[in-house]
């Protein structure tokens, strides 16, 4: 079940990548110039992907958002 999670999210995060390629206009911030919900929504699936039972390579299913975040 572990490994079917990871795979789900790996999958599911790569979407973030697209979709701020679409709407980003300043590299430090997902949406505009300015910490927005967005953000905070990242940093909180960052951290959720270090937990040792569930936990997905958030950097590596999504680097550009990985990088505006982080």
């Amino acid at each position: 079940m572990r490994e079917n999670y990871k795979k789900m999210m790996n999958e599911k995060c790569q979407a973030f990548d697209k979709i701020l390629k679409i709407i980003q206009t300043n590299k430090d911030f997902c949406v505009g110039n300015e910490l927005t919900f967005v953000d905070i929504q990242l940093v909180s699936l960052y951290i959720f992907s270090k937990d040792v039972n569930v936990g997905h390579d958030f950097e590596k299913a999504s680097p550009l958002t990985f990088k505006v975040n982080f």
